[in-house]
């Protein structure tokens, strides 16, 4: 049995993808790009920077500032503009150093604790009021998370998102 993959963009995600759905959904609303090969990369753990965009395309309107407010995000970063509105939602924070880590991959509760300051859930316990949340309110619905400590995948959090 064949199965056809994305129309439009992703070649590495079949219409049968249980995340599927989510993914068109934000690549149609231009939430979420992929990579210059017409891949998503589905199974790749998701960054700061990639949460950054994707929170920052779904509900802010971009904020960029001229000046460095992280050192390793410079202004010829791809994620300049989205990790600089991300930072003054008060989405995400940077290190104690300076740094914002563009490229730190995000576990499932690092995630989850973005995407529930995104949508008003300030103080929540970590990572048991932030994981209890999460699920309460369906966050993790075709997720089916076993470690939240792992890595989420980029398919998991446009689930998520």
């Amino acid at each position: 049995m064949s199965s056809a993959v994305f129309a439009v963009d992703f070649t590495d995600v079949e219409t049968t993808h249980t995340n599927y759905e989510a993914i068109e959904t934000l690549e149609t609303l231009g939430i979420v790009n992929g990579y210059g090969d017409d891949t998503y990369g589905p199974d790749k753990v998701l960054t700061r920077a990639e949460l950054a965009t994707m929170l920052t395309r779904a509900m802010y309107t971009i904020h960029y500032n001229s000046t460095d407010v992280f050192t390793d995000v410079p202004v010829t970063h791809w994620a300049r503009e989205f990790v600089d509105t991300a930072y003054r939602a008060g989405l995400m924070v940077g290190y104690n150093n300076g740094c914002f880590g563009p490229d730190d991959k995000l576990t499932y509760t690092q995630t989850a604790r973005v995407i529930l300051t995104a949508l008003g859930y300030g103080d929540l316990t970590w990572p048991v009021g932030v994981n209890a949340v999460a699920h309460e309110l369906g966050l993790f619905d075709d997720v089916k998370v076993t470690d939240y400590d792992a890595g989420c995948t980029r398919a998991h959090a446009a689930q998520m998102i």
